[in-house]
């Protein structure tokens, strides 16, 4: 892979944008007592974007999209998501932002109790749309990512890697307005991979705002993206092919 250069950026509070579909605006957060993770973290991100957030394991990759979601709360500064403040935003108000986000975790969160198509379809259902409005969609999805064989199977059933795939299915089964994902390829093998980052492209084309925490530096390499580097509480924006 060819060597990048770190280049700070000064995102100051004037140059956040009014219509950013994510902004921080000098956030810090800490797990209790320990030292800060973020500290006056200003930062967004325009609408339609795809971009990377890398940097070595426990430096803060997952807190800063779950920040983002607001799973997390900032102990100072404030998050606005598609242009509304959910720093300390009701429960109501978090919950209408994340329907519009697809969220990959690395805990998968998938529902032991529905089968694997049953989770995918879940967000399709809830919007009130039918069985036969979007079998055919899932099923298409669920060929894609390689688990058309395992619709009527349990979550418990699953490995690793396969319950990885239901969850990016999951995420992006309603080509949310936002997609965050965590990791999305660790526990597929290189091919899969490819195809899954392929999918994460073709949503992006399609108006997905795509935002992949990673530290595979070989999928870094193979994407023209955005990429930041966590540093020091900070973003670092990577540059310099």
């Amino acid at each position: 892979m060819t060597d990048r250069t770190d280049t700070t950026i000064d995102y100051s509070k004037e140059q956040l944008k009014s219509d950013a579909l994510i902004e921080l605006n000098k956030v810090s957060f800490r797990f209790q007592r320990e030292e800060d993770i973020f500290s006056d973290l200003t930062w967004s991100l325009p609408a339609g974007r795809l971009c990377f957030i890398t940097g070595p394991s426990g430096i803060g990759k997952t807190s800063l999209l779950k920040l983002i979601r607001r799973e997390l709360i900032p102990s100072r500064g404030h998050i606005h998501l598609f242009g509304e403040d959910v720093t300390q935003a009701p429960q109501s108000k978090i919950n209408e932002a994340r329907r519009k986000i697809g969220w990959v975790s690395q805990a998968y969160d998938l529902i032991d109790e529905l089968n694997i198509f049953e989770n995918i379809a879940l967000p399709l259902r809830v919007s009130g749309q039918s069985r036969d409005q979007y079998e055919t969609d899932v099923v298409d999805l669920m060929n894609w990512v390689g688990l058309g064989k395992k619709m009527e199977a349990f979550p418990r059933s699953l490995s690793a890697g396969e319950q990885q795939r239901a969850s990016i299915a999951r995420a992006v089964i309603t080509q949310p307005a936002l997609l965050l994902a965590d990791e999305p390829t660790g526990n597929v093998d290189p091919e899969m991979g490819q195809r899954l980052m392929r999918l994460f492209m073709e949503l992006n084309r399609l108006g997905t705002s795509v935002i992949i925490a990673t530290h595979d530096q070989n999928l870094l390499s193979q994407y023209k993206a955005d990429i930041f580097r966590i540093k020091h509480g900070k973003l670092v924006e990577v540059s310099d092919v």
